[in-house]
């Protein structure tokens, strides 16, 4: 008989929730209708928004505090903070073909000519916040977000290979506190600076084409990232890697256009 007992045992580790996390949101939204009038309808929207937390939760990619003993120091802005958002959707019926400005004599180039319709929708907005991470945790505390020391404002270039100034941030003074026994938390902030912006243009073509009173088709080509821009993910954000404000990803889609035709009978 082996007495169980004999053997070491591991504590678990106790998980508990709590509901101390602040948030605040603030915003001012404005829009601009146009009505559709000779052929143009339009709509513009801008938000001026300001999203501020101590804390991203415990959603996944979230960032996490730094001094659980004090969440306070940690409070700035959001994960999800996006400070400028402007959204255009124009529809313009193209002026040609059969009851329209320019329509022609011949049925022929009525019938080609008329019909079109020009749409877009174009989306613009600040990219999100991001902390600069230290490469380990100096305060031998086992942070889940060690933060180096910040030196100065740190915003720029701007570049692909340097997209923040990374010479802004330093754990040299960090790792010698921690040699000399008297470790402790840098004092770079969460959320600090952003990462590149979203910009995307789509873009439709649709043309009506009546065939007889009760036939009528219709051809749809959609252009989705119609100039195929870019937009860019975050940097590296961890100072002491060879990646620290280095961006190496891209995020959303590469230009897509997809066509489709509809018969009404």
């Amino acid at each position: 008989h082996r007495d169980l007992h004999s053997f070491p045992t591991r504590r678990s580790s106790d998980l508990y929730d709590d509901y101390e996390g602040i948030a605040k949101y603030n915003a001012v939204y404005g829009k601009l209708e146009k009505k559709a009038s000779h052929g143009l309808a339009a709509m513009l929207s801008y938000t001026f928004a300001k999203s501020t937390d101590n804390e991203g939760g415990n959603i996944d990619n979230q960032s996490t505090i730094q001094n659980y003993n004090d969440p306070a120091a940690d409070y700035g802005l959001s994960d999800v903070d996006i400070q400028n958002t402007f959204v255009a959707s124009p529809i313009y019926q193209l002026p040609f073909g059969k009851e329209r400005r320019f329509k022609s004599s011949s049925k022929v180039v009525n019938v080609l000519a008329g019909g079109w319709e020009a749409s877009a929708i174009i989306s613009t907005s600040s990219g999100f916040p991001f902390t600069v991470r230290a490469n380990q945790d100096y305060s031998n505390t086992n942070s889940a977000s060690p933060r180096p020391d910040r030196t100065c404002q740190g915003s720029g270039p701007k570049t692909i290979t340097e997209w923040f100034n990374t010479s802004c941030f330093t754990t040299s003074a960090l790792a010698q506190n921690l040699a000399n026994g008297t470790p402790r938390f840098g004092n770079s902030g969460r959320n600090i600076l952003r990462q590149p912006g979203v910009q995307n243009w789509d873009i439709g073509l649709t043309k009506k084409t009546a065939i007889r009173e009760s036939l009528a088709a219709e051809f749809k080509v959609e252009f989705f990232n119609a100039f195929n821009h870019t937009n860019f993910g975050p940097p590296g954000t961890v100072i002491g890697s060879s990646t620290a404000g280095v961006i190496s990803s891209q995020s959303g889609s590469p230009r897509n256009i997809q066509l489709a035709v509809k018969i009404d009978f």
